[in-house]
This record gives C-alpha cells, sequence and structure tokens, in this order.
C-alpha cells in the first residue's frame, strides 16, 4: 500500500497499473498452481495451467476425471472463477487500497471505464456488492431447484463468472434438471452483462432493461439463433438454448457430452463457433469505437487516421490491449485459443481450410495494420505483456500438436503455434521480423 501511495502522489501512469496488473494475475496464477499441485499431487505446471484457466474463465481442465478432486480443490477452482470473473485486481483495490490517482489507473488496467458512482472505490464497492447479490440469489435458486449446497455454491461460481469449469465431468448436463438449466443461462447472461447495466436496472427497478441497447442486442442474437437452428435441426430446444448462450457468453458449459454435440449437423456447429468469436471480439468493437472516437477524425479510414488522427496517449493505453486482443483472439492467441481447435476438427474440411488460411489471417493482419500501426506509443510501451501471451502460444501449440492423434486437431494445433509466431514477430516492432510475419502469414495460409 505505500508503493501505491507513492505511485499515488506522483502521478501514477495507466502503463504502471496496467504493469502491476499483468504481475497480479500473474502472480495469482502461480500461487493458485502451487496449491493445486500441492493438494492433488500433479505437476507444478499442471498445477499453474489449471489455476490460471480458472481465473481467466477459459475454462480448459487438466484433469480427466474432476469427479474425484477433493472438494476443497473443487471449491478452490470454482471460487478462483469467481474472482476472476470479477477481476483479481478489482477484488484487491476494492477491499484495501483508498481512494486516488493509483487506485483510478488500477482500475482502467483492468480494461474498465464505467463507473456507477462518481468516485471509483465507491464504484469498485458498489460493483462487489452487485456481484454478490447476483451469487447469493444463484445459489439459492439452485438449491431451490434441488441442486446439493455445495454444487449449487461451486456452480454458482463458475456461471456468474461465465468460467464454465464444472464440478462434474459432465458439466451441469449431469443434473439432466430444465430447471437448473434455465438458472444456469440466467447466470450466464448476467455474468456477460455490464456492471453498470446492473446496477441501472436495480436503480429504476428493472425499467431501464428495455432501454439497454446491449443487453436487448445479446437477447435478440440468443433467441433469433436458437430459433432458426431449432427449426433447421430440430435438437432439443433447451440443449439448444443453453449451449448458444454459453457460446456468445463465451462460458464454456455444457448439456451435452463433447462427442455428442460433435455429431450436431456441420452448420451449427459452425454459428456456434461464429457465437464465440462474437462474444471474444467484444473488445475489438470496443477498441474500434475508442479509435474512431479518439482519433478526432470521426473516420474509419485506417491511413487518414495514422496520418492526421491524434489519438490521446492515455487513451492508447486502454485501447491498443481492446484492439490487439479482439484481433488475437482471430488469431487464436492465447489464452483465447480454446475455440480453434475445436472449431478445426468440428467444421467440414473447407470450412476447416477457410478457418485456418484465411480466419486466422485476420487476426494477424489486424494486430499489425490497426492494433500496431495506429497506435505505435502504445503497442513499444505494452508489447512484452502480448509477447509473453504469443510465445506461451508458440510452445503449447507446437507441444499440443505433437500428442494429437485426429489429423484435424494436429493442424488446429499447429495453427495456434504458427499465428503465435506472427503475433510474436509483430510484437517486435522492425522491418525484418514484421516481414517474417507477413511471410509466415502467407505460407501457412497456402500451406493448410
Amino acid at each position: 500500500m505505500k508503493t501505491l501511495d507513492k505511485y499515488s502522489s506522483n502521478k501514477m501512469k495507466l502503463k504502471h497499473g496496467m504493469m502491476i496488473s499483468s504481475i497480479a494475475w500473474m502472480w495469482a496464477g502461480i500461487v493458485g498452481g502451487v496449491v493445486i499441485s500441492l493438494a492433488t499431487g500433479t505437476d507444478f505446471l499442471n498445477g499453474i495451467f489449471e489455476s490460471t484457466s480458472a481465473l481467466t474463465g477459459t475454462g480448459i481442465t487438466m484433469f480427466d476425471n474432476v469427479e474425484i478432486l477433493p472438494h476443497s480443490i473443487l471449491f478452490f477452482r470454482a471460487f478462483e472463477q469467481w474472482i476472476g470473473g470479477l477481476g483479481v485486481v478489482v477484488m484487491v483495490i476494492g477491499v484495501l487500497t483508498r481512494p486516488g490517482t493509483a487506485t483510478a489507473k488500477l482500475y482502467q488496467s483492468e480494461a474498465r471505464e464505467e463507473r456507477l458512482k462518481p468516485s471509483v472505490k465507491t464504484t469498485l464497492k458498489k460493483t462487489i456488492e452487485i456481484y454478490l447479490i447476483y451469487t447469493i440469489v444463484g445459489i439459492i435458486l439452485y438449491h431451490l431447484a434441488g441442486m446439493p449446497t455445495f454444487d449449487s455454491i461451486c456452480n454458482t461460481f463458475c456461471m456468474i463468472a461465465t468460467g464454465g469449469m464444472s464440478i462434474k465431468n459432465a458439466n451441469i448436463g449431469y443434473y439432466h434438471n430444465d430447471l437448473i438449466y434455465l438458472i444456469s443461462i440466467v447466470l450466464m447472461i448476467l455474468g456477460a452483462t455490464s456492471f453498470l447495466v446492473h446496477y441501472k436496472i436495480i436503480k429504476t427497478k428493472g425499467k431501464s432493461l428495455i432501454q439497454d441497447l446491449q443487453f436487448k442486442t445479446l437477447i435478440c442474437i440468443i433467441t433469433f439463433v436458437t430459433i432458426i437452428l431449432y427449426l433447421a435441426s430440430h435438437i432439443v430446444p433447451i440443449d439448444l438454448l443453453f449451449t448458444v448462450t454459453s457460446s456468445i457468453t463465451t462460458t464454456g458449459a455444457n448439456v451435452q457430452l463433447a462427442s455428442t454435440i460433435a455429431g450436431w449437423p456441420s452448420f451449427i456447429l459452425v454459428i456456434l463457433m461464429i457465437l464465440m468469436l462474437m462474444g471474444g471480439s467484444a473488445l475489438l468493437m470496443i477498441g474500434i469505437l475508442g479509435i474512431y472516437y479518439q482519433s478526432g477524425l470521426h473516420s474509419m479510414n485506417v491511413v487518414e487516421i495514422a496520418e492526421h488522427g491524434n489519438i490521446p496517449m492515455n487513451w492508447q493505453y486502454f485501447l491498443f490491449p481492446m484492439t490487439f486482443v479482439g484481433f488475437g483472439v482471430l488469431g487464436a492467441m492465447f489464452p483465447f485459443h480454446t475455440w480453434s481447435p475445436d472449431g478445426h476438427a468440428s467444421a467440414p474440411t473447407a470450412v476447416s481450410m477457410l478457418h485456418a488460411g484465411v480466419l486466422m489471417k485476420l487476426g494477424g493482419y489486424g494486430c499489425f495494420r490497426v492494433a500496431i500501426y495506429l497506435m505505435p506509443q502504445a503497442a513499444t510501451e505494452l508489447a512484452w505483456i502480448f509477447l509473453i501471451l504469443t510465445g506461451i502460444s508458440v510452445v503449447y501449440g507446437a507441444f499440443s500438436a505433437c500428442v494429437q492423434t485426429d489429423l484435424k486437431y494436429i493442424n488446429a494445433y499447429s495453427s495456434v503455434s504458427h499465428c503465435g509466431l506472427v503475433l510474436f514477430a509483430i510484437l517486435m516492432l522492425n522491418t525484418t521480423a514484421m516481414t517474417g510475419a507477413v511471410m509466415q502469414m502467407l505460407s501457412h495460409g497456402l500451406m493448410t
């Protein structure tokens, strides 16, 4: 706290907040990994992976059978998801720090700009209060629907945080209860909606709900896609509704086994993959709109913005991560790569070729042409964060490809590694590396 006070008095900048935030997330993942490793006997690296997956809401588990894990570890994983759903740094500064510049910059470093109250400190307290209310309501509803108390707590943590790491091997499908499915759908939608929307709903007693464009758009997409897919496939409606909601909110929960979902018609799997991309690319929309308004030109012309635009430095620190991560989702950047392997394996061969040869290249092109080209100062300051993530993509994708037995999965994980190398080279910010990245995109597109 003394260090934060010092920074506050010296007008701490957003880049300092982002560095502290990044270190805090990594430290939380390592500490959680140590706990999981010691409690389960798994190796340290797998423990860190499990912990990081829970904190970031990625939802991938290293355990083949989670039901044999101790209740303490199942609760710990669920609690990590719950913490991650709000934000490690947000939780800490909401409880421990005092109002000031440092608190405001740390709040912004979590990619948050909305204010429920004039003060950031008061905003954080109100945010945590809303989060706790929804959590308690979710636990009660699950319990009333017949779910055991322990399961109710853990599943509420998972659903409200849109994490998806259930305590059952069959995920929410284990309970075979439509009421539980519906409660889960509501929690996922609540978890995917801005806290500012929740605050307005509570303050106006629900009247603002019908006026909020974000919420109405989300509900309309879920409803429309579910109806269309049902009419085209006649899959059980509740299963479709749950899967569509889980996809667009990027929760990753399911009521059917993965092998069953893989047997659904190909066009349904493609649409579900598109929904996952829409949910994952929400940050990109924020970034592009921010560039449009903050450039001062109110133009979408990239060349014009680069030559004549003047995006303020403090906004660059905020918009660059939004834009790079948004395009990075398309380029399967760790930890946002999880949609890609299943998308490759489930799609028809022709779609899989377009996926690897065109879609993933769009991610690399966007990071290069939009994020770095329009915000070079922020790219120089923040590149080290994304170099770590893309470096993990290269190594993780390569090793994962080595142990696959299905040709499509081999292609999928090798593509994660290849595209990670492309993004890594772009972030080197020199002509030689960027030329190599463009050549790698071209060769990988032709090769796959």
